[in-house]
């Protein structure tokens, strides 16, 4: 088991404040709000359940006696979850050392490394934090000045702004850049000057990349260069240029990667899409699944339409929707169907357990009840259909010629071909041509008549 660190926000109570600043500064809760993530050995979120974790806060890296320590029993969906600490155990002070290390325990074992809590959190100690909760927003610095037309206000000099009261932290070098309108939500990361960062509302979001904007929501982050999310619920952003819109428990992780909607859909692999569905892997380069349930698209420019537990695994691979296919070959194609599989190259199947195993072929099988009755090719560029219901192929709009083949026959028998068919469709021609022997016979009559007179005549 292994935990990675999504963000920490912060708020701890100051000390040594005298009574005159106490009596002026708002009151610093004594609390220190914490995000995370717990994943297995191969990468993946634990399953979504309740787990007991220890918090202690240390002095140093490794080893040594915590000074604070807390158990709690935290919801984790997704792998991300999000405590309060200090809540049943109030965090009384900070070391003089100048060092706090988190550790954070799951079944009695210390998952490493420890996370370091730079200077922000105890900087409520040091006199001129304590200055500054009395003094307010005292200062040339901090003040606003009106904009020409009179219609904006702007900062003296370039600052991050953040909404008070709401434990928002800002970290990084970089921080003058930053937007933070959110609540319990971080921009930047602790110990990177990260530029541009932007978190427009929400709970618990952190945009940790340079230019990275996360319009709001809960829980979501937006980890690497330029990356987006527009909102929903424990989604993330960690390609450079992705995007996830909205949904819950989504992820694009590879550049240019996007996400529609949906829920718990992953979109790994360079300029791939999930438009949507839930449960989704769009893994290959520049790969598409357009929705459905449980879909992958797994190779290079392949695609799955819809449907639920269909696979595009060969280069340029499509399946159309149904379920459970499969198309494996490069250029191959599943219609639709049930159970239907497509592993030769430039190969088709639709219908149900159709095989199109070799390259070039065709296969559309009838509603077979099992694999044993599957339909499938023997060699390369072969056609193969089967329908016990019969076979009808038509060479006219009226569907009246043809050729028909009959449940279980080996023949064919040609459609609307009959003798009686063949008069009946040509009775106008027969009519016209006895029409012209009939006149033929007449002209040739008259003709033995003017013979015969002219005969008697002589």
């Amino acid at each position: 088991m292994t935990l990675i660190l999504v963000s920490i926000l912060f708020a701890t109570a100051g000390t040594d404040l005298s009574t005159e600043a106490r009596s002026s500064a708002f009151l610093v809760p004594r609390l220190l709000n914490y995000q995370g993530r717990l994943t297995d050995s191969s990468g993946l979120p634990v399953p979504d359940s309740v787990y007991a974790l220890t918090f202690r806060l240390y002095a140093q890296p490794v080893g040594g006696v915590p000074f604070w320590f807390e158990n709690q029993s935290i919801a984790v969906c997704n792998g991300v979850f999000s405590v309060e600490l200090g809540r049943d155990n109030p965090i009384g002070g900070v070391p003089d050392s100048g060092e706090v290390y988190l550790g954070v325990a799951l079944a009695g074992e210390e998952l490493e490394p420890r996370s370091r809590i730079v200077s922000t959190l105890y900087a409520v100690r040091a006199d001129t934090a304590n200055y500054a909760l009395a003094a307010g927003s005292a200062g040339a610095d901090n003040a606003w000045v009106r904009g020409t037309p009179d219609s904006v206000l702007f900062t003296v000099k370039q600052l991050g702004i953040a909404r008070g009261g709401a434990s928002n932290v800002i970290w990084g070098g970089g921080r003058h850049t930053h937007t933070n309108l959110g609540n319990a939500c971080t921009t930047g990361m602790a110990g990177f000057d990260c530029y541009y960062c932007a978190v427009g509302g929400g709970f618990g979001n952190s945009a940790a990349g340079n230019y990275s904007t996360l319009a709001g929501g809960l829980n979501n982050s937006a980890s690497s260069e330029y990356a987006t999310v527009g909102g929903g619920g424990y989604n993330h952003a960690g390609g450079t240029y992705a995007t996830v819109a909205g949904g819950q428990g989504n992820a694009a992780t590879s550049g240019t990667a996007a996400v529609g909607g949906g829920k718990f859909n992953l979109a790994s692999g360079m300029n791939s899409t999930i438009a949507g569905g839930k449960y989704n892997t769009a893994a290959g380069y520049c790969s598409v699944v357009a929705g459905g349930v449980d879909n992958s698209a797994v190779d290079q420019y392949a695609g799955v339409l819809g449907g639920s537990g269909n696979t595009a695994g060969g280069a340029y691979s499509s399946v159309a929707g149904g379920f459970g296919n499969v198309a494996s070959g490069h250029c191959a194609l599943v219609a639709g169907g049930f159970c239907n599989v497509a592993r030769g190259q430039a190969s088709v199947a639709a219908g149900t357990l159709a095989r199109a195993n070799h390259s070039g072929s065709f296969v559309w099988s009838d509603s077979a009840r099992g694999d044993g009755e599957s339909t499938y090719t023997t060699g390369a560029d072969q056609f193969r259909v089967r329908s016990r219901g019969g076979v009808w192929f038509f060479s006219n709009s009226e569907m009246t010629r043809g050729v028909y083949l009959a449940p279980g026959a080996s023949a064919w028998s040609a459609i609307g071909a009959s003798a009686g068919d063949i008069l009946a469709d040509r009775v106008e021609e027969l009519l016209a041509a006895v029409q012209a022997l009939r006149e033929e016979n007449r002209q040739q009559q008259l003709m033995i008549e003017r013979l015969q007179q002219e005969l008697n005549r002589r």
